[in-house]
């Protein structure tokens, strides 16, 4: 779990900090005795030098400081955040992560996700193969859904499901983040480029995941023939090889599905020359194990649908998908887990509100999880929670009393069975975009 020191969103708007209520010095850090700024002139060379001495900055987003690591990639050095510590920063600082126990995530870090300091890599730990000679055919997309994985979460998962490698990339990628002046700049060029960055410094199955990893460049009409070459040239690879032959992963929006010739297709944007196909036995799973995901999809338009798949390609140049998982996500690329959660989203982005969105990975929908995290309420952040318990006379699930958790501690609870949504926790005024 990590940080850098300039936000991926490099073309968005950031907030800032105008008081002590919200930072203490946001976007600076203590490197050695010297205090200095990712933009300040000689700030590459500070921790390059304290890298070589073997210093750790610290990051002065509070009056303490929190602990940071510097990791070198080639000729190039990035202050990254200790792993587990993304809760110790200021809720409006770059490096801010919501403690993993408010979502899914808690799981499986340690486990599935371990991140070495040293190196700066971060290994993964799957359940699902990138050659086909393991997959088993019949279960192929048996662990894409965090739904259909009570027993692993109540045991602990110790394994990321495509669904759940997704959802990681997401928040690696800060897509998960939003503010204000976000709005109409997160494009798919810029979506993809975060998550090819945020992919950087990560092994799946002791292999580079940015290797196995396509997501395709945004359609223009006018490079149509080199975006096309691209591709080719990165699939020929897949075509000439031999058993075991290697999968890829797919991240895309899917535009549609549809019947095919022979069996399926999916239909994804961006590559409207270019139909994949998935056999019928697949297609059946997909619609039985994320009925909620394309019934939302279909029932609001504005919505889009994202997908991971594991697919190989034919000697004819045919990508053909092996495994797929789901993930709508709002106009703004913002996961949606159902109707509530859209309608929550809604209201945060009306009011004009920052907040990070949390996601379940593998915990159950009855499990308790922050539907998101306010992170313009000052200092501490307020994670906001949906209770879905189906009745006012049946105690609640999250310990819902009123709007707020039982003590009146820990955040924000939304109770469907009382009906309208509550309102929500003030922003601090002090907290501007600029």
């Amino acid at each position: 779990m990590h940080a850098e020191t300039q936000r991926k969103d490099t073309d968005l708007t950031k907030p800032e900090a105008t008081n002590g209520d919200i930072g203490w010095h946001a976007g600076r850090f203590l490197v050695g005795r010297q205090e200095i700024g990712a933009s300040d002139p000689g700030f590459a060379q500070a921790i390059r030098d304290a890298h070589e001495s073997h210093q750790r900055p610290r990051c002065l987003c509070t009056p303490e400081g929190v602990e940071m690591y510097i990791a070198r990639y080639g000729s190039d050095h990035i202050v990254k955040r200790m792993p587990d510590t993304g809760h110790c920063h200021a809720s409006q600082c770059s490096s801010f992560e919501p403690p993993a126990s408010w979502s899914g995530l808690a799981p499986l870090i340690g486990h599935a996700i371990r991140e070495d300091p040293r190196t700066g890599e971060t290994q993964l730990k799957v359940d699902f193969s990138l050659s086909q000679r393991a997959a088993r055919q019949g279960n192929s997309d048996a662990h894409c859904d965090a739904r259909e994985s009570r027993a692993a979460s109540s045991a602990g998962a110790t394994r990321m499901s495509l669904g759940c490698l997704l959802q990681y990339l997401w928040d690696q990628a800060e897509l998960t983040r939003w503010h204000a002046g976000f709005a109409g700049k997160r494009t798919w060029s810029t979506v993809r480029r975060m998550l090819l960055h945020a992919a950087e410094s990560k092994q799946v199955r002791g292999q580079a995941l940015l290797t196995h990893l396509f997501i395709p460049e945004s359609f223009s009409v006018e490079r149509r023939e080199e975006i096309d070459a691209r591709r080719l040239a990165h699939w020929n690879q897949l075509r000439r090889a031999r058993r075991p032959r290697p999968l890829m992963l797919l991240i895309a929006e899917l535009k549609d599905l549809m019947p095919g010739r022979f069996g399926y297709q999916a239909v994804v944007k961006h590559m409207p020359d270019q139909a994949w196909v998935l056999q019928e036995p697949l297609f059946r799973r997909l619609e039985r194990r994320f009925q909620t995901e394309l019934t939302l999809w279909s029932s609001s338009p504005e919505l889009r649908q994202l997908m991971i798949g594991a697919f190989w390609v034919s000697e004819a140049g045919v990508p053909t998908l092996e495994s797929l998982s789901l993930m709508p996500v709002t106009p703004e690329w913002l996961p949606v887990e159902d109707r509530q959660d859209l309608n929550l989203l809604h209201e945060l982005l009306t009011a004009r509100r920052s907040f990070i969105k949390s996601q379940r990975y593998r915990l159950p929908r009855t499990a308790p999880s922050a539907s998101a995290i306010l992170t313009d309420t000052g200092r501490s952040p307020i994670p906001l929670y949906i209770d879905r318990s189906t009745s006012q006379d049946q105690p609640s699930a999250l310990g819902c009393t009123g709007t707020t958790l039982h003590g009146g501690s820990d955040g924000w609870c939304w109770r469907l069975s009382s009906g309208t949504m509550p309102t929500l926790p003030s922003a601090n005024p002090c907290f501007r975009q600029t």
